[in-house]
């Protein structure tokens, strides 16, 4: 039996949630509600296939809301657009602070706002599993923005791509608190989105499989193939990924399946 990566994933995105609405906002029930419709509606319009069964901006809200979490300011609704290790965020964040200045700026924080994206991308991503997302049901309100939301000049500190298992590991534990259990859970929300060379460098989707007549394309949809990837020992080798030079590690697996790590 495979770990569902779920449990964890809520414990970062309401990282803040001991605040109860300290941050000075009003809000209901419906308000939420409403927001999580207009989130959901975006997450569609994203599609790139005529079925909407490739939506991208699940994996983008995923991630965001991971970047906003890490450094000092907690999930604070901020983001440093110039550091290399948040390219690519822009294109979601444009899109959210649209919606979030337009109907939602009155009646939560951008933190909280970014953190419900992420909830209802996940949400959505779970839909064909058998263990849904249990997000919406512990989500809580009350995190407070940076002074100068939606934008930091702050450089926190990121995992390097290249690190091992022990330099990893002791990343989530010094600044989430997480054992290595919860930090391996955490790592199965790789199975959403892709690599952008344009981004970070890399390239490549983390989990490449038959879409087997299912709702959601693989990279839209949460599940476990990140974990039973690894279980079937794929044969990792070395790639370069552009005329940079840069190397990736791949793995290949069985019906010449790659995963990109």
């Amino acid at each position: 039996m495979f770990i569902v990566p779920v449990t964890v994933f809520v414990c970062l995105v309401t990282v803040s949630s001991s605040l109860t609405l300290q941050n000075g906002y009003t809000t209901s029930k419906s308000v939420v509600e409403r927001a999580e419709k207009q989130i959901g509606n975006l997450i569609k319009n994203s599609t790139l296939d005529r079925k909407k069964k490739d939506l991208p901006f699940i994996g983008g809200f995923v991630r965001l809301a991971f970047h906003d979490c890490v450094g000092d300011g907690g999930c604070d609704g901020c983001i440093n657009h110039t550091l290399p290790d948040n390219a690519g965020l822009k294109n979601y964040t444009d899109e959210l602070d649209l919606l979030y200045n337009s109907n939602f700026n009155t009646r939560m924080s951008r933190a909280d706002f970014y953190m419900l994206s992420s909830i209802v991308a996940l949400d959505m991503a779970s839909v064909d599993s058998t263990v849904k997302f249990p997000g919406r049901i512990n989500f809580t309100l009350g995190r407070v923005d940076c002074s100068t939301t939606p934008t930091e000049d702050k450089l926190n500190a990121f995992p390097d791509a290249l690190h091992g298992t022990t330099m990893t590991l002791e990343f989530f534990e010094n600044h989430f608190g997480f054992s290595h259990d919860e930090t391996v859970a955490l790592l199965g929300a790789h199975t959403l989105g892709r690599a952008k060379v344009e981004n970070l460098g890399f390239e490549g989707r983390w989990v490449r499989r038959p879409n087997k007549r299912k709702t959601l394309r693989p990279a839209s949809r949460f599940d476990n193939e990140y974990y039973k990837a690894i279980f079937e020992r794929p044969l990792w080798f070395q790639k370069q990924v552009d005329a940079s030079g840069k190397i990736q590690w791949q793995g290949k697996l069985k019906k010449n399946l790659t995963l990109t790590f």
